[in-house]
């Protein structure tokens, strides 16, 4: 991010480098401090770092992935019935609502359908597996959600990555290619997503830039203007008192309250895009108090899970490291969509997943490698 920043390809772009260097050093520093913390309160189990040779119900697959499908299709056919055809239909000229208005039930949708889709990896029949991924991909693109689609597909390669048997080398030639192919998913939907002087006029892109490829540019701005904008919040903000606007993402969508800062981010014609790191809510919640708390606490976290053993846990790890990839542009930890994922997952884990020595007899089982 301090690297795209330097081409401040946005007219908005923060023009400064020291202030995003402090905001690095202070979240680095404060992250490592939480991570040492829990890192060196007891010595780490060492078998958790080790693969682990789980027994899979796959009959109790299948039917969590019927009964996920099923429930996916009723909240897309409310959604149909009560608000037309969903946002993919607009490219088609038909009169649809924009993405960001189109349906209901979204917080338990989305999660439902990023959870069939992971699951449908596991499954062994090649058909099932085709026909669940497929339609969990569709449903997300019908609605235009592209932060879905790309959080899906990296919780994919990282339930991939730990019950594969293939060595680091090979799995850093996947990760490449995973990096390669969600930067080419991200410009294809933003492309049909926002029209091309949109995104000029949106991201406000300087006129020396606008002959640059459209993917270099989806690129660099996606991931120097989060960090633009955070300078800009912390640059202008003149915090008062301690809120707890952060926690209002986890709350039920009928159920959230005024965002206590929405009329500072609105009001600040430098912040473009609405997007500004996993750090400004707590930022604007506890100044720079909060952003020492954030990292303290994500860095006990990975300590936390590291201990554990990603691969022991490796729905719920996919989880929690795709949010961790998506720190760059908002705060993905604290959403209830989120929240019910990790939720529905560590369930889907306990009933369909067991050690050797725990295995039913009457089930029909298959072996995953982890």
């Amino acid at each position: 991010m301090l690297g795209t920043l330097v081409f401040r390809v946005s007219y908005d772009s923060y023009p400064e480098i020291g202030l995003p260097i402090l905001l690095f050093v202070v979240s680095m520093l404060s992250l490592w401090a939480g991570y040492a913390w829990i890192h060196s309160g007891s010595e780490t189990d060492a078998s958790a770092s080790r693969g682990v040779d789980y027994v899979m119900n796959v009959t109790r697959l299948r039917r969590l992935n019927n009964i996920l499908a099923f429930i996916a299709l009723a909240i897309m056919l409310v959604n149909l019935k009560l608000e037309g055809l969903p946002p993919i239909f607009g490219l088609l000229s038909f009169d649809t609502k924009v993405y960001l208005e189109y349906g209901r039930l979204k917080q338990l949708l989305f999660p439902v359908l990023i959870t069939l889709t992971v699951n449908s990896f596991l499954e062994p029949s090649r058909g099932r597996k085709v026909l669940f991924c497929t339609f969990g991909l569709l449903a997300q693109l019908f609605y235009i959600t592209r932060g879905g689609i790309l959080g899906t597909l990296l919780q994919i390669f990282f339930v991939f990555s730990m019950t594969t048997r293939l060595n680091r080398r090979k799995l850093m030639m996947a990760a490449t290619c995973v990096i390669i192919g969600l930067t080419i998913v991200a410009d294809v939907i933003g492309n049909n997503r926002t029209t091309q002087e949109g995104f000029y006029a949106v991201l406000q892109i300087r006129q020396e830039y606008r002959d640059w490829p459209m993917i270099f540019l989806w690129v660099i701005s996606y991931f120097s203007i989060p960090l633009s904008n955070l300078c800009w919040i912390v640059h202008t903000f003149h915090f008062r008192s301690p809120t707890i606007g952060f926690i209002y993402p986890a709350l039920p969508s009928f159920w959230i309250p005024a965002d206590p800062h929405e009329a500072f981010i609105n009001g600040n014609s430098h912040i473009i895009d609405n997007v500004h790191t996993y750090l400004a809510p707590y930022f604007l919640d506890f100044s720079f108090a909060g952003v020492l708390m954030a990292n303290f606490a994500l860095g006990a976290v990975c300590a936390y899970v590291m201990r554990r053993g990603l691969s022991r846990n490796f729905l719920t790890s996919a989880v929690f490291l795709s949010c961790v990839a998506e720190i760059f542009f908002n705060d993905n930890f604290m959403p209830l969509s989120t929240l019910l994922l990790l939720a529905i997952q560590a369930g889907v884990q306990r009933y369909i997943l067991s050690l050797p020595q725990e295995r039913p007899r009457s089930a029909s089982l298959g072996a995953l490698p982890a």
